[in-house]
Order: structure tokens, then sequence, then C-alpha cells
């Protein structure tokens, strides 16, 4: 119950590692608590300035590269990455 209200109540918070002032913006509409002026939209989001260089098409032909290819010791392995390496690039 207290996860509950502390949502409900709150004001969202952002850590120092989120500096950009446009995601920050982004993820405030996205998150807004009245449904009404909630960023929810396709459309929306996409024409957000945080997105303003983003290549749409590319994502969409799926030809953009991907900021990050997880390493995969052999094809037999289960697991898709590892965890540690993963956490040193973000």
């Amino acid at each position: 119950m207290n996860v509950y209200l502390a949502i409900i109540n709150g004001d969202l918070k952002f850590p120092k590692m989120i500096k950009d002032k446009h995601f920050q913006q982004l993820l405030i509409g996205m998150l807004s608590k009245n449904p009404l002026t909630r960023t929810y939209k396709f459309k929306q989001i996409k024409a957000h300035e945080y997105f303003k260089d983003f290549n749409w098409e590319n994502l969409i032909s799926m030809s953009l590269k991907p900021p990050y290819i997880p390493t995969i010791p052999n094809s037999q392995d289960k697991i898709p990455f590892n965890f540690k390496e993963f956490i040193t690039v973000i």
C-alpha cells in the first residue's frame, strides 16, 4: 500500500544521471497522473523534441544499428548476454 500511495501522491524525481531536459519532459508527459494530459499517442511521442534527430524510417526498415550488441560465447548458449558486460555499457 505504501508504494501505491507514493506513486499516487509523490512527485516524479529524476536521478542525477538523467540530465537531458527533453527526456525528462517526455517522461513527465508519459507518466502524468492526469490521463487527459498524459502523452501516450505514438504521434505525440514521435513528434517530441527528444526524438527530433531520431531516424524513424531506419527503425521501421530495421536498418538502425543497435547501440549495444551482446557477445554470445557459443550458439548453444541459452543466456542471451553477459549481464555484467551489459551493465558496464550503461
